[in-house]
């Protein structure tokens, strides 16, 4: 029970501390179609199409930070919103953002008609 709540207020502090650096974003890359996704201890790879691009790309984007468990909380949160928007795709966007904090950043958002 006590790893639940430390597992619990892990994941709050790595969100806030997402939200306090989100006005550190160095670079967003939003993808309208994810190919592949691979997570490895210093960065996230993404292959997709980018909005606005008519052929996929690839960008790596590094995932560095003095606490490494907030980056791999991070990383765990980006892969499982590339492989939502992988599963369906069209339905989301996926952003990706390379943060001056060493930590990324990721966004899913549902596609309106």
């Amino acid at each position: 029970m006590k790893l639940a709540i430390r597992l619990v207020v892990a994941a709050a502090v790595a969100l806030a501390a997402s939200e306090a650096h989100a006005a550190a974003y160095i670079a967003t890359y939003v993808f309208t179609a994810v190919d592949a996704i691979t997570v490895d201890p210093s960065a996230i790879i993404v292959t997709g199409v980018q909005q606005g691009a008519s052929a996929p790309s690839t960008v790596t984007v590094q995932n560095y930070s003095s606490t490494p468990t907030y980056a791999q909380m991070a990383a765990d949160s980006c892969r499982s919103m590339a492989l939502t928007a992988m599963s369906r795709p069209g339905e989301f966007t996926f952003e990706i953002h390379y943060s001056s904090s060493g930590i990324p950043g990721c966004k899913l958002a549902v596609v309106t008609p």
